[in-house]
């Protein structure tokens, strides 16, 4: 008898968490394309033009470069020049969608996946941290965010630094004194440094997480 409940517990539990995520996929879609214009074009702003194009250079085997001047920052010898205005992380996860089909709709695909995985992952940082209610809650609360939204339906990065942060937490909360945990954070961190300046935040919070969970040996 508590074999069944539990079951019908579990398949409760997951039944609710495919609906948030398909009202997520489902607002994100829309948003996509009534909000976004030709969704087979980079035609939102400086920012996406400059994504997309670091990222097809580095699929053609360019490198971490851009084609043209984004901004007058820094000086320029030549073009194609290193990129020098983000770091390269994003753009090389960009660039692995452009090496499956070499066009704009591919990254807003990629750009939909880091949403959806945003949502996932809201969830199981919530239910880790006090219960599946939270859980749920952290999802919805990242499923009806408006710039969350937006940002899975464009090409910009701060849903993707998002996941980075999120990704870490979770390795946090899962792997406690696990032998993968160093390995793991070591990897999320590393990426981190390619990608946004957040990885001096995550560095600090993972020393007092050593400190709080791990005794000195004198």
């Amino acid at each position: 008898m508590n074999s069944n409940y539990l079951s019908l517990f579990k398949k409760s539990q997951f039944k609710n968490l495919i609906i948030i995520l398909f009202i997520g996929l489902f607002l994100r879609i829309y948003y996509m394309l009534r909000k976004t214009g030709d969704i087979f074009l980079p035609n939102l702003g400086g920012d996406s033009c400059y994504h997309y194009n670091v990222a097809l250079n580095i699929s053609q085997g360019i490198g971490p470069k851009t084609s043209f001047i984004f901004s007058y920052w820094f000086p320029h010898k030549s073009i194609p020049a290193v990129t020098d205005l983000y770091g390269p992380g994003y753009h090389y996860f960009l660039s692995l969608f452009l090496l499956i089909k070499d066009e704009f709709i591919s990254l807003r695909i990629s750009s939909l996946l880091v949403g959806m995985c945003s949502i996932l992952l809201a969830y199981f940082i919530g239910k880790k941290i006090h219960s599946t209610f939270l859980g749920y809650l952290s999802a919805l609360v990242i499923c009806f965010n408006f710039f969350h939204i937006e940002n899975s339906a464009v090409i910009m990065r701060e849903n993707f630094n998002l996941l980075i942060v999120q990704l870490f937490f979770l390795n946090l909360f899962y792997l406690k004194k696990n032998k993968f945990l160093f390995s793991s954070i070591g990897i999320i961190i590393g990426y981190s440094v390619m990608t946004s300046g957040i990885w001096i935040i995550l560095v600090i919070i993972f020393i007092f997480y050593l400190i709080a969970n791990y005794e000195i040996k004198k």
